[in-house]
């Protein structure tokens, strides 16, 4: 697999790559035929509030993709 990040953008005063394409080639050689290739657009945030406790035991069986936001209360 070959990974190319194009159009970095700053973020936050880092310079961070806005679009990440991912390429599969049939074969491991260089020059091989790609037959599979995706590209998305990636997004940033740095120094984000987060749940500390996700990071003080196993990762649970059920863990959800925003397990790792802070819980608000209602």
């Amino acid at each position: 697999m070959t990974v190319y990040l194009e159009r970095y953008k700053a973020v936050d005063g880092i310079q961070m790559p806005r679009t990440v394409v991912r390429e599969m080639s049939e074969n491991q050689n260089v020059g091989g035929e790609v037959f599979r290739s995706d590209t998305d657009n990636a997004k940033y945030r740095f120094n984000v509030a987060f749940n500390s406790t996700i990071f003080e035991a196993p990762i649970p069986n059920k863990v959800e993709r925003n397990s790792w936001q802070p819980v608000r209360n209602p």
